[in-house]
């Protein structure tokens, strides 16, 4: 079979929940960096809801998914590996933002 059919079955045969811990990573991050430049303090909180809710859907596509067989070595690990590095940076900057007092904290 085709590889751009495996991954078309694959892309098909992903639960709706997590396409919604997806769209949670994407949308808490996104708010995240909008926090971020406006030196708003939920800022920490919202990367750590996108941190957590990218660990579990990276989770379920590594350990339950044949992402990598399908994908590749660089689509299926390195490329998340690398958002997750990411996002544990963002995770760690906007605390340490905080506690430097750069962003007015959340009240």
């Amino acid at each position: 079979m085709p590889n751009y059919l495996q991954e078309a079955q694959l892309i098909t045969e992903i639960p709706q929940w997590v396409n919604g811990i997806y769209t949670v990573a994407v949308i808490t991050g996104l708010l995240g960096s909008v926090f971020l430049i406006i030196r708003r303090g939920t800022a920490v909180t919202l990367f750590g809801i996108s941190l957590l809710a990218i660990l579990v859907q990276m989770g379920y596509s590594l350990f339950s998914m044949d992402s990598i067989e399908v994908y590749g070595m660089v689509q299926g690990l390195i490329i998340p590996v690398l958002q997750l590095g990411v996002s544990v940076f963002l995770v760690i900057f906007s605390k340490r933002s905080a506690q430097k007092g750069y962003l007015i904290p959340a009240s």
